[in-house]
């Protein structure tokens, strides 16, 4: 079964010019859209993958990590994604104040 992982971007995102920088050094490879989970990873062969949630982004997963090698694959086109983070753009959050859940359910 699949997961879906969410992360956390409102924080790094004024650490980088645009949101292609952040997505590359976060794993992303290459732009090629994938719809449905990959058949395989380019570069580790691994043939598992959780789905993952960028925060405030999108209210659906919109990239794919392998579990071999932790890249990142699109689950919509770059255009699309890049854009809904100049959506967010005076957006923030305080992670102190969020609830924590028990370490049996951390990824």
């Amino acid at each position: 079964m699949l997961e879906t992982k969410v992360a956390n971007i409102l924080a790094l995102r004024d650490t980088f010019q645009n949101p292609v920088d952040l997505l590359e050094e976060m794993g992303l490879r290459g732009q090629k859209v994938y719809k449905n989970k990959p058949k395989a990873c380019r570069h580790c062969h691994s043939t598992e993958f959780d789905k993952v949630e960028l925060l405030a982004i999108h209210d659906k997963p919109v990239l794919w990590e392998c579990n071999g090698c932790l890249s990142l694959y699109l689950r919509y086109s770059l255009s699309y994604i890049t854009g809904k983070f100049s959506q967010v753009k005076h957006l923030w959050t305080d992670e102190l104040s969020w609830e924590v859940p028990p370490r049996s359910h951390f990824n």
